[in-house]
């Protein structure tokens, strides 16, 4: 549940925005248009999902996102991790162009 967890528990806001620190550092050592492979475990992932479908944590709750799925989000170091976008996750298509 959402609102009933430890106290020492990170939520999921924390949780995203760790993560999106991270992507961040990483982003900004590569060039634009550079691939990079970013791997980690379905709560890492599943909070990148929540933000770029602007999900509340509450929300993301009812989200799942197995470990070891494939997940797909552009970014640019000019327009930075906020102007991102969510293409792929899981066996749906977003914004494919």
């Amino acid at each position: 549940n959402y609102l009933i967890r430890p106290e020492w528990f990170e939520s999921y806001e924390a949780h995203q925005n760790r993560v999106r620190k991270a992507l961040t550092k990483i982003i900004s050592k590569h060039n634009d248009g550079e691939k990079i492979a970013v791997f980690s475990h379905g709560g890492s992932i599943k909070t990148q999902v929540g933000f770029f479908n602007k999900l509340s944590g509450e929300e993301l709750t009812n989200l799942s996102i197995p470990n070891c799925s494939i997940t797909l989000i552009t970014f640019s170091k000019s327009i930075g991790y906020e102007k991102g976008q969510l293409k792929y996750f899981g066996k749906e298509l977003i914004n494919v162009l």
